[in-house]
């Protein structure tokens, strides 16, 4: 089931492929943006996490912290994506246990809507940016997914990607911060609390 702008975000505590431990709210005193990746030899993803290390300034600022979770194992994220050496935690997760709470899921219609809707977009990560395809773990048909989640475990911002290559605009994500920080405190039901 898709989780929607206003749920509580369902919790999960994992370890990440440095061995740290993980949940959708961190310490409860950020937002944290939490992004679904297909594979890490994915050139589509590796230019995400590229655009979102770039990005790391205007993510600190606006109190932002990224978690990424991918289809691969933990050797082939230190191989491929692990090589952008990212500032923040990625979660492999080919048991798809994760993938399954947040309702991502593959799409034929996803996949193909890529080529065609964005055909240079392939080109450029892979000839410009350098990010050569690699072996696709897990179902190479899964589609990208972001959530933006608040301190108190409340989405704020929930966003499926219209296809493989789809990924929310920063800017929507620093907006929903900013309405976020002005909105009057209103605990979800189910929600992490802050930590004390």
């Amino acid at each position: 089931m898709r989780i929607r702008t206003g749920d509580a975000a369902p919790k999960f505590e994992v370890r990440d492929s440095n061995g740290d431990l993980q949940t959708p709210t961190g310490n409860g005193s950020r937002h944290t943006l939490l992004c679904f990746f297909r594979h890490a030899g994915c050139p589509y993803c590796n230019l995400r996490v590229s655009q979102l290390i770039n990005a790391a300034p205007d993510l600190a600022r606006h109190n932002i912290r990224v978690v990424t979770v991918f289809q691969s194992g933990r050797e082939n994220i230190e191989r491929d994506v692990g090589q952008q050496q990212p500032p923040f935690p990625i979660i492999p997760d080919p048991d798809h246990k994760l993938y399954k709470l947040y309702g991502v899921t593959p799409s034929w219609l996803k996949f193909l809507r890529a080529f065609f809707l964005r055909p240079l977009r392939a080109p450029y990560a892979i000839f410009i940016k350098g990010f050569s395809p690699k072996y696709a773990e897990g179902d190479p048909h899964m589609a990208p997914a972001e959530f933006l989640i608040a301190p108190d475990g409340a989405v704020r911002l929930a966003y499926y990607g219209k296809d493989i290559s789809d990924h929310v605009a920063l800017a929507d994500v620093y907006a929903a911060v900013d309405q976020s920080n002005h909105a009057t405190p209103n605990p979800v039901p189910g929600a992490i609390q802050a930590a004390e």
